[in-house]
Order: structure tokens, then sequence, then C-alpha cells
């Protein structure tokens, strides 16, 4: 019997893998494809890093970025960002992208967002609009917040740890945001640096007492010429 015909006899005993080996190796390729952000009370947030891997996590979802029945448009969201998908306790799953509305299963925009986990991701993507209530004593809240929007500064209670480095993101954010801060916080001197460099007009919200005051002035023409008038 030649080598095609020993082949042929023992070709229908050769071991084929287990439906179980078969999905365990599945799912240990999406996770090496896959970013896990939380794992933890019940949520599981990841970021896919390839089209595969967000239609694995988007099954039995509407978004274009789970299609594989029609054009997927993973690719061109993650170029400009990580895609983000979260799972709640009660299996939901929700998606969160800068450039886009958070967006439940059935591809419908959040509104009035409460959930904690829900409202950092909100926050992370820069969706502030989109959340009912911002805890202002959480100090990862906060953070984000003054990052996207320094004027929230204003929410924050001044007697709250961490203030002045909140003042900082702020200033950082929106140089014009140093009019609303208080003169008496130990790095105002510094706090004012950031906000001519931000924004050169700030300097007209600076106190001409202030022992620096001519070397802001410096940085406040150079970031905005206007900004000697």
């Amino acid at each position: 019997i030649g080598l095609s015909g020993i082949a042929e006899k023992i070709k229908p005993f050769e071991i084929t893998k287990s439906s179980g080996e078969l999905k365990r190796e599945e799912k240990a390729k999406i996770y090496s494809e896959t970013i896990v952000v939380y794992d933890k009370n019940d949520y599981l947030v990841v970021i896919p890093k390839t089209q595969e891997a967000s239609c694995f996590w988007g099954r039995n979802t509407e978004w274009c970025t789970a299609s594989t029945k029609s054009k997927n448009y993973f690719d061109d969201y993650n170029k400009d960002g990580p895609l983000i998908i979260a799972i709640t306790p009660n299996n939901k799953k929700y998606q969160f992208h800068k450039n886009s509305s958070p967006m439940d299963e059935n591809d419908k925009p959040l509104e009035d967002i409460t959930d904690p986990v829900l409202v950092e991701l909100a926050l992370l993507t820069g969706k502030i609009d989109n959340i009912k209530h911002i805890d202002y004593t959480n100090f990862r809240h906060c953070e984000l917040t003054v990052q996207q929007n320094g004027l929230a500064i204003n929410n924050i209670d001044k007697d709250i740890e961490n203030y002045s480095y909140f003042c900082e993101l702020a200033v950082q954010q929106n140089g014009l945001v140093i009019q609303y801060i208080d003169k008496d916080i130990s790095n105002y001197s510094y706090l004012c640096e950031l906000a001519v460099q931000q924004s050169g007009l700030a300097i007209h919200y600076i106190d001409k007492d202030i022992l620096n005051y001519s070397y802001l002035c410096e940085l406040a023409v150079q970031q905005n010429g206007l900004a000697i008038r």
C-alpha cells in the first residue's frame, strides 16, 4: 500500500479538538486581543484591540463596531482612540468612545447616566453632558471633570482634600479660570504661571502686586500678543 493509501486509512482515526477545547482557544485569543480595564464587583470593562475582539465583546448588540453582516466600523473608531465596552452586573452592554455618544446595546444614546462605573467612563471619554449627577466629593470625578472643563472648579468645595491640585488642572485646561481661584491658596503664584501659559489673557485677572508679576506679563504676551492691552 502506498503512502497515500496509508494516509487515507489513518484519517478516520485522527484526533479532533473538542468543542470545549476550541472555545478555550477562542477565548484565549480574544483575551490576547483585549485590554481588561476593570473586572470587579460583577462589572467588566474592556478595550478591544482588534475587530474580532470588538465583535466578540459586542455580541448581541446593534453596534456597527460589532457588525458581522454589514460593514464593520471598528477600525474607524479605533484609529481615533480606544473603544471602551462595559458589561454591568445585569449583563447589559454599553459602549463609550470620545467621538460618539455613550450607547446602550440597542445603539441608543445614554442620557442621565447614574451608574458609578458608567459615570467614570463617560467622564473619561468627555461626555459630561450625558451624566445626570457628578459627585464632587469623589476625587476621580473632580479630577476628570476639571480636566475637561476648568470652570467646573466652581463646583468643588474649597475645603476638599487635593483642592489645590484640582485648581492646577483647571487652569491648565482654561487659564481664565484663575479669576475664580482664591488668592490665599498656597500655590497661587504657580497657578498664575500655569494660567498665562494656557491663555495670555489670564494676566488681566491677576493682581499686579503679585511678586512675579513682570515675569507673568512676559509669559502672557509670548502666549498671546493681545495680552499687552
